[in-house]
């Protein structure tokens, strides 16, 4: 039972080392295929170490358990891994590392019991509990590490092959530690600088990559929300002119028609545009159609906004529930349409309004009817060749649109 107990004991940390490397690796196989392949594996070492402390008791222990488990884990873990660069090299030198330590911290609380069968043991199996838990909990941001710092990761496994040699030489020149118990806190200093130095180490970069995914995560953002921009601005906006399209009047009249807005609609349409195509090309019917854009966009002064729902016609849309401010910026813009129109072509606008004051005897239906019939109206009494009216049509040369209250 002792024997047994013993072999336990030694071969515990070493076990623990293979699974912690199956923790810190990706593989090519299953993980359940990893596990049971591990679990035969660490059975086959303990029988081989086993052996090898029978057969060669006066070897040293370092030697047996690197030919016991070191290299028959590397030959073994090497085909089986994903990884063939820097980073298996690290992952393993770590381990073992990591074991040199949990092998040296064992040791030296062997020390505070000396005739315990069971202490050392259960010191080993918290240790041992402790280290794979914490590698579990730590295997994803680990991945994360070794994958960003791929090109660092031989760097890191020098680091380890280094600190090996240094607590071999420690543990072993000029006599073993254990003729040495004095040595111990020097042992135990070393192994804590290398744990707290890969600890704070392994932490701070986890920190600052996580700082650099949430910049990027951000940048990614506000590119996101400033491509959502432009798409929405190139949705709802007319390319030629600037103003807002046929798409943004309809889902602004929807708007305020659920919230039982009073409204002032104006159409507007600009007079003999296929004159102007034919007699100097579509390019100077762009311009007219930006110049009368423009004439419009002039108005957009709060009470109303300006809108291009078709090829040369537009509408105007009250932003203000005062109608008589509605109604005074329409006067305005009937003044103005006939004379302050630049364009080299002859080119006027025909303009109709209507209002929507009550919902209960009206509709927004009828107040596009109501506005479109009176640009029509207007545009058969610009060509019969009379002067523009200045204020909105309600004289007897222009009769006052049915249904519109006259201001």
């Amino acid at each position: 039972m002792g024997a047994v107990l013993s072999l336990i004991r030694e071969s515990l940390l070493s076990v623990t080392m293979l699974f912690l490397c199956a923790l810190l690796l990706q593989w090519r196989i299953p993980r359940r295929r990893v596990l049971a392949i591990l679990i035969a594996t660490a059975i086959l070492f303990c029988l081989v170490y086993a052996a090898c402390t029978h057969s060669f008791p006066h070897t040293g222990q370092a030697l047996i358990k690197l030919l016991s488990f070191s290299l028959p884990s590397l030959i073994l873990f090497l085909p089986l891994s994903q990884w063939r660069d820097a980073r298996f090299l690290f992952v393993f030198c770590f381990a073992h590392s990591l074991y040199g330590c949990l092998h040296t911290i064992a040791q030296a609380a062997d020390l505070l019991f000396p005739h315990s069968l069971y202490a050392p043991l259960l010191i080993r199996i918290l240790l041992s509990a402790g280290v794979l838990l914490g590698a579990f909990g730590f295997r994803k941001p680990f991945f994360e590490l070794t994958t960003h710092l791929k090109n660092y990761c031989f760097l890191f496994a020098l680091s380890c092959i280094w600190f090996c040699l240094l607590l071999f030489a420690a543990a072993y020149y000029p006599s073993p530690i254990a003729a040495r118990p004095e040595y111990y806190p020097l042992m135990l200093g070393l192994c804590f600088t290398f744990l707290l130095f890969y600890g704070i180490l392994l932490v701070a970069i986890h920190r600052i990559q996580r700082n650099f995914q949430d910049l990027n995560h951000r940048h990614s953002l506000e590119q996101e929300l400033t491509l959502q921009k432009v798409y929405r601005r190139m949705a709802y906006r007319d390319v030629l002119t600037g103003l807002r399209n046929r798409r943004a009047f309809e889902e602004r009249l929807k708007e305020k028609e659920k919230k039982r807005e009073p409204m002032c609609y104006v159409a507007a349409d600009i007079n003999d545009l296929k004159i102007i195509n034919d007699t100097g090309g579509h390019l100077k019917g762009d311009e007219a159609i930006q110049q009368n854009a423009r004439f419009l966009k002039r108005y957009e002064n709060g009470a109303f906004r300006a809108y291009r729902v078709g090829g040369d016609e537009f509408a105007l849309l009250s932003e203000t529930t005062d109608m008589e401010l509605a109604a005074n910026t329409v006067s305005q813009l009937m003044r103005s349409a006939a004379s302050d129109i630049d364009t080299a072509y002859p080119s006027s606008l025909a303009i109709g309004y209507s209002f929507l004051t009550d919902y209960s005897l009206d509709s927004v239906h009828n107040l596009l009817v109501r506005g479109d019939q009176n640009m029509y109206e207007h545009k058969r009494w610009l060509k019969t060749g009379r002067k523009a009216p200045e204020s909105p049509p309600h004289s007897s040369d222009f009769p006052a649109p049915h249904n519109i209250e006259t201001f």
